[in-house]
């Protein structure tokens, strides 16, 4: 069958009108994280998994969280998301959301946490895994099912290197900020396949822990979900518009289109 347009990943500044207007794009997916310069600076980072895939739609496999009454932010200034198979398995949807609360599965212990400089303090972070395919962890989403940070279509062949997604916030970008009682979860969204035991499920994400709000600097993010029928030659998947008289100018700083293939395809411009 069929090409399967990816999800669109958007990531803008609103200014006013009268900022200069223009458009930038840039893509941004470095191999390797910098070590912290001093213990002062709390900055962690971690691979999650890997967790085993399940057959429940809507499983959630990892939640990173800030606790409630932590008394820190995290400042989060990357996220990768990388999936396997151990042999021929389902093509599925893999989200991360946001969520407000996190509960069961097996706690990562704080003090295994890896600190870019070993002489920072234990990280305050609650990472959980599911324990087994059969129990999700449970988890209160914020938003709905279009309000996806970022995306990846797990692969149906063993050895696949495709399913994965990287995003790093630069030194001018606004990061993705927890506030206590906030965290993120990586789950797998489908509205007709609950997915698979073989695939494996990883999440890499790096952070900093700081003391005060560093406050909002007007940027957003999204994932838009993928279109699971290829039309027609002209067909138009996604939009992003501004609307006249919004009385702001939208600066794009990363845009990725994403196209999965499940079976036999057409080769296709797009």
């Amino acid at each position: 069958m069929k090409n399967k347009i990816g999800a669109v990943m958007l990531m803008a500044l609103m200014f006013s009108t009268s900022a200069p207007l223009g458009v930038f794009l840039a893509l941004l997916s470095p191999q390797t994280v910098d070590a912290a310069l001093n213990s002062l600076e709390n900055e962690y980072s971690i691979d999650i998994g890997p967790v085993a895939g399940a057959t429940v739609n809507n499983f959630v496999f990892i939640t990173f969280f800030n606790p409630s009454g932590s008394g820190k932010y995290l400042s989060i200034s990357r996220m990768r998301m990388h999936n396997t198979a151990t042999t021929t398995a389902t093509y599925t949807d893999f989200s991360l959301r946001r969520i407000t609360a996190a509960d069961m599965g097996t706690l990562v212990s704080q003090a295994d946490i890896p600190k870019k400089h070993s002489s920072s303090t234990n990280s305050i972070a609650e990472i959980r895994t599911a324990t087994s395919s059969l129990t999700t962890l449970k988890v209160t989403f914020a938003g709905t099912t279009d309000s996806s940070l970022m995306s990846v279509v797990a692969p149906g062949v063993a050895g696949s290197a495709a399913s994965n997604q990287e995003i790093y916030f630069g030194d001018t970008d606004e990061k993705l900020l927890l506030a206590p009682g906030e965290g993120i979860a990586v789950y797998q969204y489908h509205p007709s396949v609950g997915g698979d035991v073989d695939h494996k499920i990883n999440f890499l994400v790096s952070w900093d822990e700081l003391d005060s709000d560093p406050g909002s600097q007007g940027e957003y993010m999204i994932e838009m979900p993928r279109v699971e029928l290829a039309a027609g030659a002209e067909a138009s998947y996604h939009t992003f518009l501004n609307p006249v008289g919004s009385g702001k100018t939208a600066i794009i700083r990363r845009v990725r289109v994403d196209i999965d293939i499940d079976t036999g395809a057409n080769y296709l411009v797009e």
